[in-house]
């Protein structure tokens, strides 16, 4: 009996804010920024702890119920900071291999 050909996979799925790019910390101060705005102390370990959460979601456990104005605020700090976002190491080498491989498109 032979052994079957290697399961070689159709597509890669990337997950890129936080995991390719370095985006974390520019998400926390993001949302310092706009619950500050709003009139909310929240710290940024707190906030931290709730990064990768839905925005919805972020600003309820962080203050106790949901708040559409921070949410745009958030969106409104995070725009421009999104220019500044640096891939981590090894990043640009991995999208290059996964289009040379025939998979990027």
């Amino acid at each position: 009996m032979t052994d079957p050909a290697p399961c070689r996979p159709y597509a890669v799925v990337l997950d890129v804010d936080g995991t390719l790019l370095d985006t974390v910390f520019l998400h926390v101060l993001s949302w310092w920024e706009a619950l500050r705005d709003a009139g909310h102390e929240v710290t940024c370990i707190d906030i931290h702890r709730e990064i990768g959460r839905g925005a919805a979601d972020l600003v309820s456990r962080s203050i106790g119920h949901e708040d559409s104005a921070i949410v745009d605020g958030h969106a409104e700090r995070w725009a421009p900071l999104r220019e500044r976002c640096l891939p981590f190491p090894g990043v640009p080498e991995l999208i290059r291999a996964v289009a040379a491989d025939g998979r990027g498109e």
